[in-house]
């Protein structure tokens, strides 16, 4: 009787075990790096698409999208150095791609960024931006957001090394130049865990 009630309680603990794991830490940057081999390092002569958020306010648009739809979904997310991304939720060249762009605090655009919901497991949802230098620019960061129990956030420099983590409500820098920026990281998290309702939020404030 000791002996099977011993065999229960280990079976149970590999059980739970293998639940923490497969939402730890660890095992989600281990997640990381399929999702970061997809993501081109570059883009040349990117040319407009009809997703792609034009310089005239952010509002995405070309003569291929009905004009009832440009302002549909228009969503502004925090971003590093005190910039901003415009991206129009409704709007895709995929159900599952999403194009927008990176503005200064002058409203200048100054980056391009593709947002990704990747089909990995577990799930998450991509944002990779490049510099804008006539659509023709290199990738200069990336970050992943996972809908997990701990909403889970990680972000990346071009080269893959890693800059900040946000779990369970905590923000760390992992690198000394990032920490002045680690905490867009904590902003974006639930305006991507629901970006639909969070531009209809943004529309009627």
């Amino acid at each position: 009787m000791c002996k099977r009630l011993l065999v229960t309680l280990f079976l149970l603990l590999c059980t739970a075990g293998a639940g923490y794991c497969a939402d730890s830490d660890a095992a989600l940057l281990k997640n990381n790096i399929e999702t970061l081999d997809f993501i081109p390092h570059g883009f040349v002569k990117m040319e407009m698409t009809s997703s792609l958020a034009s310089e005239w306010g952010g509002i995405v648009g070309s003569i291929d999208v009905p004009s009832e739809e440009l302002f549909k979904g228009r969503l502004k997310l925090p971003w590093l150095d005190g910039n901003y991304l415009i991206w129009n939720t409704g709007i895709g060249t995929y159900p599952d791609v999403h194009f927008g762009a990176e503005y200064d605090k002058n409203k200048n655009m100054v980056g391009f960024i593709v947002i990704q919901e990747t089909d990995t497991v577990p799930a998450n949802t991509a944002i990779y931006q490049y510099d804008y230098k006539k659509f023709d620019g290199p990738l200069k960061n990336m970050m992943i957001f996972y809908k997990d129990k701990n909403k889970s956030a990680y972000w990346y420099s071009a080269d893959g090394k890693l800059q900040g983590v946000f779990r369970a409500g905590t923000v760390t820098a992992k690198t000394q130049s990032a920490a002045k920026n680690i905490n867009v990281l904590k902003q974006l998290v639930p305006l991507i865990e629901n970006p639909k309702a969070a531009a209809k939020k943004q529309k009627s404030s």
